[in-house]
């Protein structure tokens, strides 16, 4: 079974890479997407868990999460490149020797790029919305920023790393 899933992903590097061959605009603007929906998830994500934030409730890391997975869904279906789940695609398709060491960079620094100027684009966007002027909407926003800012730099790679693992988990039981 594990192989089976396996070499969906290794397909599904070779389907982006070919993307990425027809068109750098077009993989940019996936990369660009992709972070777009991560976006959103956030937005509701944060906008959700502030409600059970005023309310002091203990379900406001619960509601928040659930919530974002919403972005994953965005991701799925709407067609996004995020770099995450292309570090683990690229690299499996690497391993595998399906694609080159050179070529797997090249598509990293692209989606990188795709997914900071669709970040910068969606944030320009929402700061115009004017969504989070007030201060009473960011109570949950503000307490998860300092908590992230006061934390070990090793402790937060840590903990990205085992997010990427949940994400790839979850793009990859979509492939079977």
């Amino acid at each position: 079974m594990e192989t089976e899933s396996l070499l969906k992903v290794e397909q599904l590097a070779l389907k982006k890479h070919k993307i990425f061959k027809q068109s750098h605009l077009r993989y940019i603007a996936r990369s660009m997407l992709a972070s777009m929906f991560i976006g959103f998830g956030v937005i509701v994500a944060f906008k959700t868990g502030n409600f059970f934030y005023l309310e002091h409730s203990p379900l406001t890391y619960p509601m928040a999460a659930l919530t974002f997975g919403a972005a994953i869904i965005l991701i799925a279906y709407g067609g996004g490149d995020l770099f995450t789940g292309n570090t683990f695609y690229y690299t499996y398709a690497a391993l595998r020797k399906k694609l080159r060491w050179l070529e797997v960079v090249k598509l990293w620094v692209f989606s990188y790029a795709g997914n900071i100027l669709g970040a910068c684009t969606f944030a320009l966007l929402i700061f115009l919305t004017g969504l989070f002027v007030d201060s009473s909407v960011n109570g949950f926003l503000l307490d998860v920023v300092e908590h992230k800012m006061t934390t070990p730099t090793v402790q937060l790679f840590f903990r990205a790393i085992l997010c990427n693992w949940l994400v790839c988990l979850a793009f990859s039981s979509r492939c079977h």
